[in-house]
């Protein structure tokens, strides 16, 4: 199949020869009669695209389409337009495509897109900017994208697109000369096997994208068809009435919500508020005013956590206080109302210290299933006063089975899953459950440098098939900031566009190289559309980037690469005795960091080409989140080997000899210089926020350095045994 789409249609057939809808320079998109703001707004989507290419484009409602000028575009709706366009029941070949799907046809005389709904001739109109070609120079720009500032100053409003439009599009050429412009002949037809396909985002550890950020990360992921977008929120939500809430962390406004939601809603995307209301509130319990309501405080024995290591603490709300649910109701009420859908995601989830503290008392007399239970039914009590339904993840529901019975119908619980191998408890508990669920897959981006790809996929593809076969209504792919959010944003997209793919067509087929180079063994097909669709890369370079990335956590397949490179950057030196806080994997052999080194060095040099291409390639902030990326990855690598380094001369004399001394001494040199260019990246696209707990990470590391290079030959320290 030469047309790359992402995601991968579920039906299209190409003609033989070369035929192809060539654009005019005075293009013509036609509505039905009757057709609506949103429509207008999906046809809109790609007259922009066109647009950018130096082509007019007027968009207008037709009663009739005998004796236009050929060639036209008409976008028209199933069930209502069929009298204006001859053959456009008979588009869909018989398919069913549901209030999402579309099918569309290109033929050199015009191109036309049907569907049930809106929002299909939108993801009509997102595969066909896809699909533009331009003969002779680089194509035009293949993702849906505009300008965020002007989008979020008041120009998206729903009643607003045809004046938006308007402003965007150059003014009409001259002369009518053709342009170079062309779509590729063919037929698709194509719908979701999901309801609901999502991505969740973490700004809560610690770091809180700027609104130009979302906003652009809106723009792709309805060009990926991607229809539900939730913003993982712990205490980085501005509350009126408790300004005290999000001290100090550059929170999210309620004006800010309200202005992302109609975004959104131009471009056929559910905000959903995600609040979490039990567990995961260091932040906000460890603040004076709220401390009382915390179960454990930080002077109490800390418990052991799920991988040995001690719980984090304060860590959940204590259950026997009526002050929780005061609290709760005054924050629902400014974070609940700011956005429009109906769903809301209270968390509630590893709350492993539930009745461990202070409502040990209360939590032994009702029991903890049931504890809980009554929890989740008043917070759901209080997110109904403001039209809101509730879910959950699954976890503390999945571990006690019988919580299913006893939470009330309307409670949605989300199964979270993010490792490769299958959860047979999905099976066992939720698929067809007889009540309505999702699945929560991961983009496996948290504590790592760069994500995970391999890992993500196979999680991606078992979660996605085994939600559907067991009656899943969505999909919700998740990236988490644990550890302070080290990761860039631009490193998860690959895992983001996956998620996109698998949750519309779970059978699209996919290649998973674990290397560079070219073609099927080296830039697997989904790596080029994902380029293609997101960066405008036709060419391969930046796809080869991400290969390369990913392959960094590869290189220590055999130890689990539990985000090695990551692990490797922030132990402590030079006997790395926080390891077990960092991975559950032992030291990787040499070789291993060598190829890791290599692999990153490699990249570096490719991301530093593809930057330096003429403009309109790739946003430069996000070329600069992948350089950085590799240059951590090698300053990783660098630091493990002078490590290994360090300790093997230790342990022959309490003094270094001169020559590590000077390697040391310019590894400090070369972290402070990263510590910089660390903070430098985060502000690109981020607000300034807590980004002080990595910054703290960065200045323990520097007096690992200092440390060593203050010993002395004859100093009395001990000798440590490396891990």
């Amino acid at each position: 199949m030469s047309i790359r789409i992402l995601p991968q249609p579920k039906l299209v057939r190409e003609p033989k020869g070369t035929g192809r809808f060539r654009f005019p320079a005075c293009s013509l998109i036609v509505l039905g009669p009757r057709a609506d703001d949103s429509e207008r707004l999906a046809a809109a989507a790609l007259a922009d695209a066109v647009a950018a290419d130096g082509v007019a484009v007027d968009i207008e409602r037709h009663g009739k389409l005998d004796r236009l000028p050929a060639p036209i575009v008409e976008m028209l709706l199933l069930g209502r337009d069929e009298r204006l366009s001859p053959g456009l029941a008979k588009l869909a070949g018989g398919r069913e495509l549901g209030c999402e799907g579309y099918a569309l046809e290109v033929t050199p005389k015009r191109v036309r897109v049907a569907a049930k709904s809106a929002a299909g001739l939108f993801y009509g109109a997102q595969t066909l900017i896809q699909m533009l070609e331009r003969e002779g120079t680089r194509s035009p720009a293949s993702r849906f994208h505009r300008d965020p500032g002007s989008r979020l100053n008041g120009n998206c409003c729903e009643h607003s697109d045809h004046q938006h439009h308007n402003a965007v599009s150059p003014p009409h050429p001259p002369s009518p000369s053709p342009t170079r412009l062309f779509l590729p002949a063919c037929r698709i037809v194509d719908w979701p096997d999901f309801k609901y396909r999502g991505l969740m985002l973490d700004v809560s550890r610690f770091r809180v994208p700027t609104m130009e950020t979302l906003a652009d990360l809106v723009f792709r992921l309805a060009a990926c068809k991607i229809n539900v977008l939730q913003l993982y929120v712990e205490h980085t939500f501005r509350c009126r009435r408790h300004p005290e809430y999000s001290d100090g962390c550059s929170p999210l406004t309620a004006e800010e919500l309200s202005d992302l939601d109609q975004l959104c809603r131009s471009v056929h995307i559910e905000l959903q508020a995600n609040q979490n209301s039990l567990g995961h509130l260091e932040h906000l319990l460890r603040q004076p005013e709220f401390s009382h309501l915390a179960e454990r405080t930080a002077d109490m024995p800390p418990l052991p956590g799920p991988r040995g290591n001690p719980f984090p603490q304060p860590w959940s709300f204590r259950l026997d206080r009526e002050e929780v649910y005061r609290l709760l109701d005054d924050i629902y009420a400014e974070h609940l109302a700011a956005v429009r859908s109906p769903l809301v995601n209270l968390g509630c989830d590893e709350v492993w210290d539930m009745g461990t503290g202070r409502s040990k008392e209360y939590v032994a007399r009702k029991g903890k299933i049931r504890a809980f239970v009554d929890h989740v039914k008043r917070i759901a009590a209080l997110a109904r006063r403001y039209g809101k339904q509730t879910m959950i993840w699954d976890d503390m529901v999945r571990h006690n089975p019988e919580v299913l019975r006893m939470l009330p119908k309307d409670i949605i619980p989300v199964f979270w899953h993010y490792e490769r191998d299958p959860e047979p408890r999905y099976e066992k508990i939720w698929a067809n459950c007889g009540r309505r669920h999702w699945v929560a897959p991961g983009c496996c981006g948290w504590q790592t440098i760069f994500a995970q790809h391999e890992k993500a996929a196979k999680n991606l593809r078992w979660m996605t098939a085994a939600g559907r076969a067991g009656g899943a209504e969505g999909v919700l792919n998740t990236e988490w900031g644990d550890h302070g959010n080290f990761q860039t944003l631009a490193s998860s997209y690959w895992s983001m566009a996956l998620g996109a793919e698998l949750s519309w067509n779970v059978d699209a087929s996919f290649s998973l190289p674990l290397g560079g180079g070219s073609g099927r063994g080296g830039i697997s097909d989904f790596r080029r559309r994902f380029a293609r669709a997101w960066f405008d890369d036709r060419e391969g370079a930046l796809a080869e980037v991400y290969v390369l990335l990913a392959a960094t956590n590869t290189a220590f397949r055999k130890l689990g690469y539990q985000g090695m490179p990551f692990a490797l950057y922030w132990a402590d030196f030079p006997h790395a005795t926080n390891w077990s806080k960092l991975t559950r994997t032992p030291s990787p052999p040499q070789r291993e960091v060598d190829r890791c080194r290599k692999v990153a060095t490699i990249a570096l040099s490719l991301a530093r080409q593809v930057r330096r291409r003429p403009p309109g390639g790739v946003d430069d902030e996000i070329m600069q989140e992948l350089i950085s990326a590799a240059e951590q990855t090698i300053l990783a690598c660098r630091k493990a080997t002078l490590a290994a380094k360090v300790r093997a001369a230790l342990e022959k004399s309490p003094a270094l000899p001169d020559s590590l001394k000077r390697q040391v001494a310019a590894l400090a040199a070369d972290w402070s210089r990263q510590r910089g260019e660390f903070e430098r990246v985060w502000m690109l696209r981020n607000r300034r926020g807590q980004i002080d707990y990595r910054l703290g990470l960065y200045d323990e590391r520097a007096k690992d350095f200092a440390k060593l290079l203050r010993k002395r030959r004859g100093s009395d320290d001990k000798k440590r045994t490396p891990p």
